[in-house]
């Protein structure tokens, strides 16, 4: 796409930063749309081939509403919402092309070499191809999906993980003890589930939100999560040894082909917390 200029919407923000940095050896011009109303949305798509949407899922159909009268069809859009069905949705009804892409990564990443990346070519017409070249040449992992199967597997991975780290936080609040009243005692593995839940509680809460509200597939997975705690529940409150061990058993069993890797990682982990600065 070396003779097309990108046009990225949202591109003060930290995700639409490191894209326009990632993505300058591979296109003409990179161009993005200010605050300052120096360059404006519109600007963008009638000047761009290429426009890449990095802007906040509660911000996505007003964007699109606003840039619509002025796509037409040798134009490619993009966007880097972390769901894909509602997105390529309204992407799908103007008269561009479509991909949808979710960064499966933070703005924080040094690289995006070994970094996955979910395409979702929605309406590609001719750009799928270009686009995978560039994401290879950057040595990035591709996933080539649907929107729907993508927003299926991340009410999983994304919403799943999230939820239980929140609720972990919160259960430790609900003590009425402070966090440090927790940590003269802390195992290895409760040191682990805390870095990793402060580190999701230490993000945009309000991107959270989105994630788990409008993922369409999450209530599903939410009451699976809800229906194995309150079966370990029962079984705890009624002494029932039996019941505890069946589901303990049936979860060991999914996660079997993983059990040598994941003692590998987390022996690595547990050896560095000997620095540990808390």
């Amino acid at each position: 796409m070396q003779n097309l200029t990108l046009g990225i919407i949202g591109g003060d923000g930290k995700m639409g930063q490191i894209f326009s940095k990632a993505f300058i050896p591979f296109f003409k011009e990179i161009i993005t749309s200010s605050i300052d109303g120096t360059i404006t949305n519109i600007d963008i798509a009638e000047k761009s081939q290429v426009i890449l949407l990095a802007v906040p899922i509660n911000a996505f159909e007003a964007v699109i509403s606003e840039i619509s009268p002025y796509l037409i069809e040798d134009q490619l859009l993009l966007d880097i919402t972390s769901i894909k069905e509602e997105p390529c949705y309204l992407m799908a009804k103007t008269n561009a092309h479509v991909i949808g892409m979710h960064p499966m990564f933070g703005p924080n990443v040094a690289t995006f070499k070994t970094q996955t990346i979910a395409l979702c070519p929605t309406k590609p017409g001719k750009f799928l191809q270009p686009l995978k070249d560039i994401c290879n040449k950057l040595e990035m992992k591709v996933i080539e999906t649907t929107p729907e199967k993508h927003d299926q597997m991340m009410a999983y991975v994304q919403c799943l993980t999230h939820i239980t780290n929140i609720a972990f936080v919160n259960a430790l609040k609900m003590s009425g003890m402070q966090i440090e009243d927790f940590l003269p005692f802390a195992s290895p593995v409760f040191l682990m589930q805390l870095q990793i839940s402060t580190r999701v509680l230490s993000q945009d809460g309000a991107m959270y939100q989105e994630m788990q509200m409008r993922n369409p597939h999450f209530t599903k997975v939410l009451e699976s999560l809800t229906s194995t705690l309150q079966s370990l529940s029962k079984s705890i409150s009624s002494q029932n040894r039996k019941e505890f061990l069946e589901v303990f058993t049936h979860g060991s069993s999914f996660v079997e082909t993983l059990k040598v890797d994941a003692k590998m990682a987390t022996d690595a982990f547990m050896a560095s917390l000997k620095e540990r600065k808390f």
